[in-house]
Protein backbone atom coordinates (compact mmCIF):
# COMPACT_ATOMS: atom_id res chain seq x y z
CA UNK A 1 0.00 0.00 0.00
CA UNK A 2 1.54 3.34 -0.97
CA UNK A 3 2.24 5.94 1.68
CA UNK A 4 -0.26 8.27 0.00
CA UNK A 5 -2.96 6.27 1.75
CA UNK A 6 -1.77 7.73 5.05
CA UNK A 7 -3.32 11.17 4.68
CA UNK A 8 -1.14 13.56 2.72
CA UNK A 9 0.04 17.18 2.86
CA UNK A 10 -2.49 18.73 0.51
CA UNK A 11 -2.48 22.34 1.64
CA UNK A 12 -1.69 25.43 -0.37
CA UNK A 13 1.88 25.88 -1.46
CA UNK A 14 3.03 29.24 -0.07
CA UNK A 15 4.13 31.52 -2.89
CA UNK A 16 6.93 33.05 -0.85
CA UNK A 17 8.48 29.76 0.19
CA UNK A 18 8.45 27.72 -3.00
CA UNK A 19 11.71 26.01 -2.06
CA UNK A 20 10.10 24.58 1.06
CA UNK A 21 9.93 20.88 0.18
CA UNK A 22 10.69 19.49 3.61
CA UNK A 23 7.62 17.28 3.26
CA UNK A 24 8.90 14.18 1.50
CA UNK A 25 6.95 11.11 0.48
CA UNK A 26 10.06 8.97 0.17
CA UNK A 27 9.61 6.06 2.59
CA UNK A 28 13.31 5.67 3.22
CA UNK A 29 14.89 9.12 3.06
CA UNK A 30 14.17 12.16 5.21
CA UNK A 31 10.44 11.62 5.19
CA UNK A 32 8.15 13.83 7.17
CA UNK A 33 4.65 13.25 8.48
CA UNK A 34 3.12 16.68 9.08
CA UNK A 35 -0.53 15.67 8.91
CA UNK A 36 -0.36 11.90 9.35
CA UNK A 37 0.10 11.76 13.12
CA UNK A 38 -1.14 13.78 16.10
CA UNK A 39 0.04 14.67 18.60
CA UNK A 40 3.63 14.94 17.39
CA UNK A 41 5.49 15.97 20.56
CA UNK A 42 5.18 14.03 23.83
CA UNK A 43 6.58 14.13 27.33
CA UNK A 44 9.04 11.44 28.30
CA UNK A 45 7.84 8.86 30.81
CA UNK A 46 4.13 9.53 30.49
CA UNK A 47 1.45 7.36 28.90
CA UNK A 48 0.88 8.89 25.48
CA UNK A 49 -1.91 8.32 23.02
CA UNK A 50 -0.74 8.46 19.41
CA UNK A 51 -3.26 8.89 16.58
CA UNK A 52 -2.04 7.85 13.13
CA UNK A 53 -3.98 8.47 9.95
CA UNK A 54 -3.86 5.11 8.23
CA UNK A 55 -7.01 4.57 6.25
CA UNK A 56 -7.01 1.19 4.53
CA UNK A 57 -4.37 -0.35 6.79
CA UNK A 58 -4.35 -4.12 6.08
CA UNK A 59 -5.53 -6.48 8.79
CA UNK A 60 -2.09 -8.12 8.61
CA UNK A 61 -0.27 -4.89 9.51
CA UNK A 62 2.25 -4.83 12.33
CA UNK A 63 3.37 -1.64 14.06
CA UNK A 64 6.86 -1.10 15.48
CA UNK A 65 8.38 1.92 17.20
CA UNK A 66 12.04 2.75 17.60
CA UNK A 67 14.17 5.72 18.59
CA UNK A 68 16.51 7.24 16.04
CA UNK A 69 19.51 5.74 17.81
CA UNK A 70 18.25 2.19 17.35
CA UNK A 71 16.28 1.14 20.45
CA UNK A 72 12.70 0.04 20.84
CA UNK A 73 10.44 1.36 23.60
CA UNK A 74 11.72 -1.30 26.02
CA UNK A 75 15.34 -0.28 25.49
CA UNK A 76 16.29 -3.22 23.27
CA UNK A 77 18.45 -2.83 20.19
CA UNK A 78 16.21 -2.44 17.18
CA UNK A 79 17.60 -3.50 13.80
CA UNK A 80 14.65 -4.67 11.74
CA UNK A 81 16.68 -5.83 8.78
CA UNK A 82 19.74 -7.47 10.35
CA UNK A 83 20.61 -9.95 13.10
CA UNK A 84 23.96 -10.48 14.82
CA UNK A 85 25.73 -13.73 14.00
CA UNK A 86 27.62 -15.44 16.85
CA UNK A 87 30.22 -18.14 16.32
CA UNK A 88 31.92 -20.00 19.18
CA UNK A 89 30.67 -17.41 21.68
CA UNK A 90 32.13 -14.53 19.72
CA UNK A 91 30.56 -12.04 17.34
CA UNK A 92 31.42 -12.78 13.74
CA UNK A 93 29.15 -10.41 11.81
CA UNK A 94 25.63 -9.76 10.63
CA UNK A 95 23.12 -11.42 8.39
CA UNK A 96 19.95 -10.13 6.81
CA UNK A 97 16.85 -11.47 8.47
CA UNK A 98 14.13 -13.23 6.54
CA UNK A 99 10.66 -11.64 6.43
CA UNK A 100 9.35 -14.32 8.79
CA UNK A 101 12.06 -13.55 11.36
CA UNK A 102 11.28 -9.84 11.24
CA UNK A 103 7.66 -10.54 12.08
CA UNK A 104 8.77 -12.19 15.32
CA UNK A 105 9.99 -8.86 16.68
CA UNK A 106 7.86 -7.32 19.45
CA UNK A 107 5.09 -5.21 17.95
CA UNK A 108 2.70 -2.66 19.41
CA UNK A 109 -1.01 -3.26 20.00
CA UNK A 110 -3.34 -0.72 18.46
CA UNK A 111 -6.99 0.10 18.04
CA UNK A 112 -8.63 1.00 14.77
CA UNK A 113 -10.63 4.18 14.25
CA UNK A 114 -12.49 5.68 11.30
CA UNK A 115 -9.34 7.64 10.41
CA UNK A 116 -6.69 5.07 11.19
CA UNK A 117 -5.23 3.69 14.40
CA UNK A 118 -4.56 4.68 18.01
CA UNK A 119 -1.67 3.43 20.14
CA UNK A 120 -0.83 3.96 23.80
CA UNK A 121 2.88 4.07 24.49
CA UNK A 122 5.45 5.46 26.93
CA UNK A 123 8.51 7.09 25.41
CA UNK A 124 11.48 6.21 27.64
CA UNK A 125 13.93 8.93 26.63
CA UNK A 126 14.20 12.19 24.76
CA UNK A 127 14.53 12.11 21.00
CA UNK A 128 12.93 11.34 17.66
CA UNK A 129 10.90 8.16 17.21
CA UNK A 130 9.54 6.44 14.13
CA UNK A 131 6.44 4.28 13.93
CA UNK A 132 6.95 1.75 11.16
CA UNK A 133 3.93 0.02 9.65
CA UNK A 134 4.66 -3.32 7.97
CA UNK A 135 2.67 -5.92 6.11
CA UNK A 136 3.91 -9.00 4.33
CA UNK A 137 7.44 -8.29 5.47
CA UNK A 138 7.48 -4.86 3.78
CA UNK A 139 7.35 -1.32 5.11
CA UNK A 140 4.10 0.30 3.97
CA UNK A 141 4.25 3.51 5.97
CA UNK A 142 6.19 5.52 8.52
CA UNK A 143 5.39 8.47 10.76
CA UNK A 144 7.66 10.45 13.06
CA UNK A 145 7.15 11.92 16.53
CA UNK A 146 9.37 13.48 19.18
CA UNK A 147 9.63 12.99 22.95
CA UNK A 148 10.98 15.63 25.33
CA UNK A 149 12.00 15.90 28.94
CA UNK A 150 9.61 18.10 30.94
CA UNK A 151 11.77 21.26 30.86
CA UNK A 152 11.79 21.50 27.06
CA UNK A 153 8.30 20.06 26.67
CA UNK A 154 6.94 23.03 28.65
CA UNK A 155 8.29 25.43 25.99
CA UNK A 156 7.06 26.11 22.46
CA UNK A 157 9.01 26.96 19.31
CA UNK A 158 8.52 30.49 17.97
CA UNK A 159 10.21 31.58 14.77
CA UNK A 160 11.19 35.19 14.26
CA UNK A 161 13.44 37.79 12.71
CA UNK A 162 14.70 40.71 14.81
CA UNK A 163 17.00 42.40 12.29
CA UNK A 164 15.36 44.01 9.24
CA UNK A 165 15.04 47.46 7.70
CA UNK A 166 12.10 49.52 6.49
CA UNK A 167 11.49 52.88 4.86
CA UNK A 168 12.22 54.43 8.25
CA UNK A 169 15.88 53.97 7.24
CA UNK A 170 17.30 52.42 4.06
CA UNK A 171 14.72 49.67 3.51
CA UNK A 172 12.67 49.50 0.32
CA UNK A 173 9.34 48.52 1.92
CA UNK A 174 7.22 49.99 4.68
CA UNK A 175 7.23 48.49 8.14
CA UNK A 176 3.69 47.17 7.57
CA UNK A 177 4.69 45.48 4.33
CA UNK A 178 7.68 43.89 6.06
CA UNK A 179 5.38 42.62 8.82
CA UNK A 180 2.85 41.10 6.43
CA UNK A 181 5.59 39.52 4.34
CA UNK A 182 7.37 38.16 7.41
CA UNK A 183 4.15 36.55 8.59
CA UNK A 184 3.61 35.05 5.13
CA UNK A 185 6.93 33.20 5.41
CA UNK A 186 6.11 31.88 8.88
CA UNK A 187 7.41 34.42 11.40
CA UNK A 188 5.77 34.48 14.82
CA UNK A 189 7.64 37.60 15.93
CA UNK A 190 9.60 40.40 14.29
CA UNK A 191 11.52 43.55 15.14
CA UNK A 192 12.22 46.21 12.55
CA UNK A 193 15.69 47.43 13.51
CA UNK A 194 16.21 50.47 11.36
CA UNK A 195 19.57 52.20 11.24
CA UNK A 196 19.78 54.77 14.03
CA UNK A 197 16.00 54.80 14.43
CA UNK A 198 13.77 52.95 16.85
CA UNK A 199 10.66 54.63 15.43
CA UNK A 200 10.13 52.02 12.72
CA UNK A 201 9.43 49.33 15.29
CA UNK A 202 7.46 51.61 17.64
CA UNK A 203 5.24 52.80 14.79
CA UNK A 204 4.56 49.18 13.76
CA UNK A 205 3.72 48.20 17.34
CA UNK A 206 1.11 50.99 17.33
CA UNK A 207 -0.30 49.74 14.01
CA UNK A 208 -0.85 46.29 15.53
CA UNK A 209 -2.39 47.51 18.79
CA UNK A 210 -5.78 45.84 19.20
CA UNK A 211 -5.37 43.73 16.07
CA UNK A 212 -6.13 40.05 16.85
CA UNK A 213 -3.07 38.74 15.05
CA UNK A 214 -0.66 36.10 16.30
CA UNK A 215 2.31 38.10 14.97
CA UNK A 216 4.20 39.86 17.76
CA UNK A 217 6.17 43.04 17.13
CA UNK A 218 9.01 44.06 19.46
CA UNK A 219 11.05 47.30 19.64
CA UNK A 220 14.55 47.43 18.19
CA UNK A 221 17.04 49.61 16.38
CA UNK A 222 20.43 49.07 14.78
CA UNK A 223 22.62 51.43 16.74
CA UNK A 224 25.67 53.15 15.22
CA UNK A 225 26.99 55.10 18.18
CA UNK A 226 30.24 53.27 17.48
CA UNK A 227 31.60 51.77 14.26
CA UNK A 228 30.15 48.46 15.41
CA UNK A 229 26.60 47.64 14.33
CA UNK A 230 24.64 46.74 17.48
CA UNK A 231 21.04 45.59 17.74
CA UNK A 232 19.30 47.34 20.60
CA UNK A 233 16.59 44.71 21.03
CA UNK A 234 13.65 45.04 23.37
CA UNK A 235 14.81 48.02 25.40
CA UNK A 236 12.74 50.94 26.63
CA UNK A 237 14.67 53.64 24.79
CA UNK A 238 16.83 54.62 21.84
CA UNK A 239 20.60 54.37 21.95
CA UNK A 240 20.94 56.87 19.12
CA UNK A 241 18.91 59.47 21.00
CA UNK A 242 20.97 58.88 24.12
CA UNK A 243 24.32 59.14 22.33
CA UNK A 244 23.26 62.37 20.58
CA UNK A 245 21.17 64.17 23.17
CA UNK A 246 23.20 63.09 26.18
CA UNK A 247 26.60 63.17 24.57
CA UNK A 248 28.37 64.02 27.80
CA UNK A 249 27.00 60.88 29.44
CA UNK A 250 27.93 58.75 26.43
CA UNK A 251 31.45 60.19 26.40
CA UNK A 252 31.80 59.63 30.16
CA UNK A 253 30.91 55.95 29.70
CA UNK A 254 33.34 55.73 26.78
CA UNK A 255 36.24 57.42 28.54
CA UNK A 256 35.84 55.25 31.66
CA UNK A 257 35.98 52.08 29.56
CA UNK A 258 38.75 53.41 27.33
CA UNK A 259 40.94 53.91 30.38
CA UNK A 260 40.43 50.30 31.45
CA UNK A 261 41.50 48.65 28.16
CA UNK A 262 44.78 46.82 28.82
CA UNK A 263 47.72 47.44 26.46
CA UNK A 264 48.04 43.65 26.14
CA UNK A 265 45.11 43.68 23.71
CA UNK A 266 47.37 45.57 21.26
CA UNK A 267 44.49 47.45 19.68
CA UNK A 268 44.93 50.39 17.34
CA UNK A 269 43.61 53.73 18.54
CA UNK A 270 40.53 53.37 16.32
CA UNK A 271 39.84 49.82 17.52
CA UNK A 272 40.28 50.82 21.16
CA UNK A 273 37.84 53.71 20.75
CA UNK A 274 35.35 51.43 18.95
CA UNK A 275 35.64 48.86 21.72
CA UNK A 276 35.01 51.49 24.40
CA UNK A 277 32.09 53.10 22.57
CA UNK A 278 30.55 49.70 21.82
CA UNK A 279 30.78 48.58 25.44
CA UNK A 280 29.23 51.90 26.50
CA UNK A 281 26.31 51.04 24.20
CA UNK A 282 26.08 47.52 25.64
CA UNK A 283 25.91 48.98 29.15
CA UNK A 284 23.19 51.47 28.25
CA UNK A 285 21.07 48.84 26.49
CA UNK A 286 21.26 46.74 29.65
CA UNK A 287 20.25 49.73 31.79
CA UNK A 288 17.19 50.16 29.55
CA UNK A 289 16.18 46.52 29.93
CA UNK A 290 17.20 45.41 26.46
CA UNK A 291 19.47 42.83 24.90
CA UNK A 292 22.59 43.97 23.04
CA UNK A 293 23.41 41.91 19.96
CA UNK A 294 26.71 41.95 18.06
CA UNK A 295 25.39 42.16 14.50
CA UNK A 296 27.06 40.42 11.52
CA UNK A 297 30.56 40.01 13.00
CA UNK A 298 32.00 39.23 9.55
CA UNK A 299 30.17 41.73 7.38
CA UNK A 300 32.35 43.37 4.73
CA UNK A 301 31.87 47.08 4.28
CA UNK A 302 31.31 47.76 0.57
CA UNK A 303 32.06 44.09 -0.05
CA UNK A 304 35.74 44.66 0.77
CA UNK A 305 37.14 45.12 4.26
CA UNK A 306 35.62 43.35 7.24
CA UNK A 307 33.58 45.65 9.46
CA UNK A 308 35.89 44.99 12.39
CA UNK A 309 39.45 43.73 12.63
CA UNK A 310 40.26 40.29 14.00
CA UNK A 311 41.87 41.93 17.03
CA UNK A 312 38.82 44.03 17.85
CA UNK A 313 36.46 41.10 17.31
CA UNK A 314 38.54 38.91 19.58
CA UNK A 315 38.58 41.61 22.24
CA UNK A 316 34.80 42.04 22.05
CA UNK A 317 34.25 38.30 22.39
CA UNK A 318 36.80 37.69 25.14
CA UNK A 319 35.50 40.60 27.25
CA UNK A 320 31.93 39.37 26.73
CA UNK A 321 30.05 42.61 27.38
CA UNK A 322 27.38 42.12 24.70
CA UNK A 323 24.45 39.79 25.33
CA UNK A 324 24.07 37.84 22.09
CA UNK A 325 25.86 37.09 18.85
CA UNK A 326 24.23 37.22 15.42
CA UNK A 327 25.58 33.95 14.06
CA UNK A 328 23.34 34.00 10.95
CA UNK A 329 22.85 37.09 8.81
CA UNK A 330 21.07 35.71 5.78
CA UNK A 331 21.13 38.54 3.27
CA UNK A 332 24.74 39.74 3.20
CA UNK A 333 27.90 38.41 1.54
CA UNK A 334 28.02 34.67 1.15
CA UNK A 335 30.65 33.69 3.73
CA UNK A 336 29.58 35.97 6.58
CA UNK A 337 27.46 33.42 8.43
CA UNK A 338 29.98 30.63 7.86
CA UNK A 339 32.77 32.72 9.37
CA UNK A 340 30.55 33.83 12.24
CA UNK A 341 29.67 30.21 12.97
CA UNK A 342 33.32 29.13 12.93
CA UNK A 343 34.27 31.91 15.34
CA UNK A 344 31.37 31.01 17.62
CA UNK A 345 32.53 27.39 17.64
CA UNK A 346 36.05 28.45 18.63
CA UNK A 347 34.67 30.54 21.49
CA UNK A 348 32.50 27.62 22.62
CA UNK A 349 35.51 25.30 22.62
CA UNK A 350 37.11 27.74 25.03
CA UNK A 351 34.10 27.56 27.33
CA UNK A 352 32.37 30.70 26.05
CA UNK A 353 29.10 29.61 24.42
CA UNK A 354 27.57 32.93 23.41
CA UNK A 355 23.78 33.23 23.12
CA UNK A 356 22.87 33.27 19.43
CA UNK A 357 20.28 34.63 17.03
CA UNK A 358 19.67 34.23 13.31
CA UNK A 359 18.33 37.14 11.25
CA UNK A 360 17.73 38.16 7.66
CA UNK A 361 18.98 41.78 7.80
CA UNK A 362 16.41 42.17 5.02
CA UNK A 363 16.25 45.52 3.27
CA UNK A 364 13.20 44.48 1.26
CA UNK A 365 10.35 42.02 1.74
CA UNK A 366 11.77 39.56 -0.79
CA UNK A 367 14.76 38.87 1.46
CA UNK A 368 12.69 37.85 4.47
CA UNK A 369 12.98 34.24 5.60
CA UNK A 370 16.64 33.78 4.65
CA UNK A 371 17.71 33.96 8.30
CA UNK A 372 15.55 33.34 11.37
CA UNK A 373 15.70 32.53 15.06
CA UNK A 374 13.86 29.61 16.61
CA UNK A 375 13.19 30.64 20.20
CA UNK A 376 12.05 27.93 22.61
CA UNK A 377 10.04 30.00 25.02
CA UNK A 378 7.21 29.80 27.51
CA UNK A 379 5.27 32.40 25.52
CA UNK A 380 5.62 34.46 22.36
CA UNK A 381 6.05 37.80 24.06
CA UNK A 382 9.02 40.06 24.60
CA UNK A 383 10.01 38.56 27.94
CA UNK A 384 9.64 35.04 26.57
CA UNK A 385 11.86 35.68 23.56
CA UNK A 386 14.45 37.60 25.59
CA UNK A 387 14.56 34.77 28.12
CA UNK A 388 15.03 32.19 25.36
CA UNK A 389 17.96 34.13 23.91
CA UNK A 390 19.68 34.71 27.23
CA UNK A 391 19.16 31.11 28.42
CA UNK A 392 20.72 29.84 25.17
CA UNK A 393 17.45 28.20 24.16
CA UNK A 394 17.60 29.35 20.55
CA UNK A 395 18.55 27.85 17.22
CA UNK A 396 19.74 30.12 14.42
CA UNK A 397 18.64 29.02 10.96
CA UNK A 398 20.24 30.00 7.65
CA UNK A 399 17.88 29.18 4.79
CA UNK A 400 19.74 31.12 2.11
CA UNK A 401 19.83 28.93 -0.99
CA UNK A 402 17.69 26.12 0.40
CA UNK A 403 14.62 26.31 2.58
CA UNK A 404 14.41 22.54 2.34
CA UNK A 405 17.89 21.93 3.73
CA UNK A 406 18.75 24.88 5.95
CA UNK A 407 21.88 25.27 8.03
CA UNK A 408 21.10 25.25 11.73
CA UNK A 409 23.26 26.39 14.62
CA UNK A 410 22.71 25.80 18.30
CA UNK A 411 23.16 23.32 21.09
CA UNK A 412 22.72 19.72 19.98
CA UNK A 413 19.61 19.08 22.04
CA UNK A 414 17.83 22.12 20.63
CA UNK A 415 19.09 21.56 17.12
CA UNK A 416 17.86 17.97 16.88
CA UNK A 417 14.42 19.05 18.04
CA UNK A 418 14.44 22.03 15.65
CA UNK A 419 15.30 19.75 12.74
CA UNK A 420 12.30 17.56 13.53
CA UNK A 421 10.00 20.58 13.79
CA UNK A 422 11.26 22.02 10.51
CA UNK A 423 9.95 19.00 8.65
CA UNK A 424 7.01 17.88 10.77
CA UNK A 425 5.49 21.02 12.31
CA UNK A 426 6.44 24.14 10.38
CA UNK A 427 4.89 23.10 7.04
CA UNK A 428 1.49 23.16 8.74
CA UNK A 429 2.38 26.26 10.76
CA UNK A 430 3.50 28.16 7.68
CA UNK A 431 0.38 27.34 5.72
CA UNK A 432 -1.73 28.89 8.50
CA UNK A 433 0.57 31.93 8.67
CA UNK A 434 0.15 32.46 4.95
CA UNK A 435 -3.62 32.50 5.32
CA UNK A 436 -3.42 34.89 8.26
CA UNK A 437 -1.11 37.22 6.32
CA UNK A 438 -3.65 37.39 3.50
CA UNK A 439 -6.42 38.19 5.99
CA UNK A 440 -4.30 40.87 7.67
CA UNK A 441 -3.44 42.48 4.36
CA UNK A 442 -7.12 42.72 3.48
CA UNK A 443 -7.82 44.12 6.96
CA UNK A 444 -5.24 46.91 6.70
CA UNK A 445 -6.05 47.71 3.07
CA UNK A 446 -9.81 47.14 3.19
CA UNK A 447 -10.97 49.55 5.87
CA UNK A 448 -10.46 47.55 9.10
CA UNK A 449 -14.08 46.42 9.18
CA UNK A 450 -15.50 44.23 11.91
CA UNK A 451 -15.91 41.39 9.43
CA UNK A 452 -12.26 41.55 8.38
CA UNK A 453 -11.15 41.78 12.00
CA UNK A 454 -13.08 38.60 12.79
CA UNK A 455 -11.45 36.88 9.84
CA UNK A 456 -7.99 37.81 11.15
CA UNK A 457 -8.92 36.45 14.58
CA UNK A 458 -10.17 33.24 13.04
CA UNK A 459 -6.96 32.73 11.08
CA UNK A 460 -4.84 33.52 14.14
CA UNK A 461 -6.85 31.05 16.20
CA UNK A 462 -5.84 28.26 13.84
CA UNK A 463 -2.28 28.46 15.15
CA UNK A 464 -3.49 27.97 18.72
CA UNK A 465 -5.54 25.00 17.57
CA UNK A 466 -2.53 23.53 15.77
CA UNK A 467 -0.40 23.90 18.91
CA UNK A 468 -2.97 21.94 20.93
CA UNK A 469 -2.92 19.18 18.31
CA UNK A 470 0.87 18.93 18.05
CA UNK A 471 1.87 18.89 21.72
CA UNK A 472 0.31 15.89 23.45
Amino acid sequence: MPLAAFGGYNGRKPEKIQKYRAVSRDLFYESASPDDVFPKVFEVGKISEVHIRARGLPDTAWIFCASEDGFDLDGNNYFPEYATVFSDDSVSGYKKQSPSDRLKMPHLPYERTSEGIVLKVVFPREGRYVFSMRSGGKVIGRVWVYALESDLFSLRPYRGDIHMHTTFSDGRDTNLEMALSALSVGCDFISPSDHRRREGSIDLIRKFEGVPSSLKVFPAEEAHASLLHINNFGSTGSIEEWSRRERADFDAHTNRILGSIPPSLKLSDLDALTLAQSEAVFEKIGEMGGISIFNHPYWRRNGEQLCVSDGLRDALISRGKFDAYEIVNGSINYDSSDLSAARHAEAAQSGNYMPIVGCSDAHNSGELGCGVTLAFAASCDLNGVKSAIMSRSTVAVDTFGSFERPKMYGKMRMLKYASFLWKNFFPLHDEICLGQAAALREYFEGGKTRELRERVAEEAGKLADLEKKVWG
